[in-house]
């Protein structure tokens, strides 16, 4: 029996984790919510994920900060695969992300609950 994939979502807004946690449950996933950077950095140090989806704006520490804190300690969280979850079309803020070690981004107002679905599954056919 293959194990499921372990994602974490992290995100601020109540509603949308709970949306995200219920979706990528239905869709076969084993997934846990937090809603801040500092929250996001306590569970990995205890758990694994195959995938993080961090929202980049968020309370006590924001997810360029929790990037940079998961990428420049792997022995402590573990090498995560991260997505950024954002409402924002920056360039610089994604460029920032992409440059720490972000694998890629998410907008969450151009996707519908198949959009996201389809990129987190294709996330994980990437990488067989």
């Amino acid at each position: 029996m293959e194990l499921k994939k372990r994602i974490l979502v992290v995100e601020d807004e109540h509603d949308a984790r709970r949306i995200y946690i219920d979706l990528l449950t239905q869709a076969g996933y084993q997934v846990d919510g937090v809603e801040d950077g500092l929250e996001t950095l306590k569970k990995c140090t205890n758990e694994k994920y195959d995938l993080i989806l961090l929202d980049i704006i968020m309370p006590n520490l924001d997810g360029i900060a929790t990037l940079k804190e998961l990428k420049d300690h792997p022995e402590k969280y573990g090498n995560n695969n991260v997505y950024m979850l954002t409402n924002i079309g920056s360039d610089l803020a994604i460029e920032k992300a992409v440059k720490l070690g972000a694998r890629g981004y998410i907008l969450k107002s151009d996707n519908g609950p198949d959009d996201l679905i389809k990129q987190v599954n294709d996330v994980f056919s990437d990488k067989n």
